[in-house]
């Protein structure tokens, strides 16, 4: 089970992380119909946290003072997919689903998977990922060091009529890969794109070109995908809030790493949240440059 996961990675299948937590639920609806729309296989990660733990459901249903053994663990873990391939199977009875479980921590283990899939997906909350990594920083932990594109889902309902794909684009910056992306999941669901520029002063000398640096870097990409409805603006505003705000009306943001990862605008008490932490519809976090060492 655990080499035919590995080679489907290979491959480039939709990866996912899945701990039965209701917003790991959410993720595997999201990375299911994702592997099907793509055409891709899915893989389904339950990483059991380790002897002696917090990161496995199944500690937090047993007798604390007995410590599980690992063959215990695995066979939660098979447990846990079993039900998961069931859930997913009801509603794509025909996606080749391959289950994995990994003895490990499940954000090491996720980022390890992120260098040969096609894309890996996980919730934004959890039982638990490690002992130095919150719960719900997850998705800012992965989106700091994936070397591929990562989907943080939120706790949120999809069945609420959106607007389509929604990507923040910092003019200056490399972010070809970013909207490479954006148009290619904008052209897979058939939805339109809203490019997006936000400014905290419009008036200055360096923003007087920044219409003409956004409308050069979607020039090529409206081309290659002419079936995308494109709506391209400059909001005043700190990109972050800007964002995070236009983002609750959308279907998928896309962001670049650095742009994911900035905790300096969002202040939550004694903690600065990430716009991954904090966002309102799915965000897919695009590598940009080269990540941070795990």
């Amino acid at each position: 089970m655990h080499d035919r996961a590995e080679t489907l990675a290979a491959t480039g299948a939709v990866v996912v992380g899945y701990d039965e937590h209701p917003v790991s639920l959410r993720a595997l609806d999201w990375a299911a119909d994702e592997a099907v729309r793509s055409a891709r296989p899915l893989v389904v990660v339950h990483a059991t946290g380790g002897l002696g733990t917090v990161g496995s459901t199944w500690l937090e249903l047993t007798d604390p003072a007995t410590e599980p053994t690992l063959i215990e663990l695995e066979r939660h873990g098979q447990a846990v997919l079993a039900r998961a391939v069931a859930h997913v199977g009801l509603r794509h009875p025909s996606l080749r689903i391959s289950p994995q479980v990994a003895m490990g921590e499940p954000a090491p283990e996720l980022l390890r998977q992120t260098a040969s899939a096609h894309l890996v997906v996980v919730g934004s909350r959890g039982h638990g990922v490690s002992r130095s990594i919150p719960s719900g920083q997850v998705g800012t932990w992965l989106a700091r060091r994936t070397a591929g594109p990562v989907v943080v889902v939120p706790d949120y309902n999809p069945l609420t009529v959106r607007q389509g794909v929604l990507v923040g684009v910092p003019i200056g910056e490399d972010v070809a890969t970013v909207l490479d992306f954006a148009f290619r999941h904008a052209s897979l669901h058939d939805l339109p794109l809203t490019v997006v520029h936000a400014t905290k002063d419009a008036t200055s000398t360096a923003d007087i070109d920044r219409p003409r640096h956004l409308s050069e870097a979607l020039g090529g990409l409206a081309e290659r995908f002419p079936e995308v409805r494109i709506r391209s603006e400059l909001v005043p505003g700190r990109p972050a809030r800007t964002l995070l705000r236009l983002a609750e009306r959308m279907n998928l943001l896309v962001v670049g790493q650095h742009t994911a990862t900035g905790l300096h605008e969002l202040p939550m008490g004694h903690v600065r949240a990430s716009i991954v932490d904090r966002a309102p519809c799915p965000t897919a976090v695009v590598p940009t440059h080269v990540p941070e060492p795990a």
